[in-house]
Formats: structure tokens, sequence, C-alpha cells
């Protein structure tokens, strides 16, 4: 599947225009959904959730003039145009049932019990000893009998935060989000019946310590990574009109984007310290 889509930018004149425009949009504004937002978030306490929108840029075009040098009025023009976004939204709440403070050291005596608000099986649950083929005593697993790898593992999971029925972590993650598009275009008269156009555009795409249900990363902020999509594109148009009834055009232009992720700055120790445990099957040098 193969698609074709054409832009059309707009072009400086001869005189010099130019706009500038800014908007903003806060949860402090909005109204409540009576159905979606009955009931108040369990970890902000809020009916809406926090939502900061922000748009911002302007225009500049008009003829290429450099003073003594040259002067393109009538003919050579130029167009600018700038906008910048920036998110601060919640990306919904996420719920899960994390390991509580005494599982973190091997004990697991609360899912000997189904009843046991914090068995998050809702059945009685035994420990194995895979070195036995018998019961842990109590539920419990010896501290030197612990990984050093899973119990950096477990460091991904946050404290328990809730005590609500079916999960004990709740989290509303907001969610960064960053854009920035530049364009740039040149219009030129070669010849009476000739016109050239160029035209470049950079923008930019960064989403900051995503976490959540966010494009498949860790669910937990605890461990989160930075979205960066870079993407430029250059066009060039010649147009010829050979006669009052037909016009020749050739066009070339070229588009590519990148996507970039890496660890949050936030995050990076518990990841190296998570990588460090695992015993590497093919070992790399350091550097």
């Amino acid at each position: 599947m193969a698609s074709v889509v054409t832009a059309q930018t707009k072009s400086g004149s001869n005189d010099i225009h130019g706009s500038a425009f800014w908007y903003r949009r806060t949860d402090a504004f909005e109204a409540r959904d009576p159905f979606a937002q009955s009931k108040k978030d369990p970890l902000t306490g809020r009916f809406i959730p926090n939502s900061k929108w922000q748009q911002f840029g302007g225009t500049i075009g008009g003829p290429i003039v450099i003073p003594r040098l040259f002067n393109g009025k009538n003919k050579d023009f130029f167009f600018f145009g700038y906008q910048g976004t920036r998110i601060r939204n919640i990306g919904g709440t996420s719920t899960a049932f994390v390991p509580t403070a005494a599982n973190l050291t091997g004990d697991f005596s609360n899912v000997l019990s189904a009843s046991d608000p914090s068995n998050p099986f809702a059945k009685a649950t035994t420990i194995i000893d895979p070195q036995t083929g018998t019961a842990f005593s109590g539920n419990k697993i010896p501290t030197n009998r612990l990984s050093p790898a899973g119990l950096a593992i477990l460091k991904v999971y946050p404290d328990p935060n809730t005590t609500a029925a079916g999960n004990n972590w709740v989290s509303s993650p907001l969610q960064p989000i960053n854009t920035r598009q530049d364009s740039i275009r040149g219009d030129v008269t070669l010849t009476s019946n000739m016109n050239l156009m160029v035209r470049y555009i950079n923008e930019a795409w960064v989403h900051g310590a995503a976490s959540g249900n966010f494009w498949g990363d860790s669910p937990f902020p605890t461990l989160s990574s930075d979205w960066e999509q870079p993407s430029k594109s250059f066009a060039v148009k010649l147009t010829n009109t050979l006669s009052t009834t037909t016009v020749n055009e050739f066009q070339f232009s070229r588009a590519g984007n990148d996507i970039i992720i890496t660890t949050s700055p936030e995050t990076k120790a518990l990841n190296n310290e998570i990588s460090g445990k695992f015993p590497t099957v093919f070992p790399k040098p350091d550097g």
C-alpha cells in the first residue's frame, strides 16, 4: 500500500507581511463530562484530568531584498513560518498489583490465604522450592536464595499506594510532548516564462518520560523512555509556461524521518543496574 500527499505552502508577496498566534487550552476552563467523569480520580482527587495545551508561532514573508546588493521586488520572494506546541496531558490512569514490601524480601505468606486482601490470586498459593520439590516454610524464600538479577528487576515495580480491591497501585503519569516546525520557502522568477520554487521543512517531535500505556513502554514510571521523531522534507519545483494553453512542471522532493528511543535520564541508573545484574553471553568491551 502506498499513498501520495501533496501540500501547498504559502509564498511571499511584494510587500512584507507577517502574523503571530498563541493558543492555550487548560483543564481550568474545561467542562466536566457528567458520564465519563462522574467520579473523582482516586489519585488526583479531580473530576477533570490535568491538561495543558499550548500552540504558538508566526509567519513572515515578502520580497527578497539585500540592501545595495539585490532587489527582488516584483519577482523574487521568501516566506518563513514557525509553530511550536507544548502538551502536558495525563495519558490515562494506570492500575496494577505490585509486590508488597514483604514480597520484596521473599515473604509470600500473604498468598497462603485466599481471603487475604493482599493476595492478587484470590486463591491459596504455595511457593515450591525447585531444589527440593517441597514448599518453602511459611511461604518465605530464604534471603540467600534470592536472585540478584530478580531483585534488580523488582525495582521496576513502584511501591503500593492504594488499598483498592484488586489493585494496590494507581498512577496518572504526565505525558509531556514538545513539537516544533520550521518552514521556509523561496520563489524566484528566472525568466518571464519560468519560475523556480524551493521549500524546506524541519520538524521535531519529542515525548519525554514515556510510560504507562504509551507505545509499549514500561507501564511504570520507574523505567521510562524519551522518544524523538525528527523529520525533514525538501522540494524543488520548476514551472515553465510554454504557451497560453501549455504549462510544464518538473518537481523533485525528498522527505524522511527517524525514530530515536533513549532511556530517560531519570531512570537510566535503574536500567543500567538491571543490565549489570544479568550474566552476559557475549561480553561487550567497555567503551
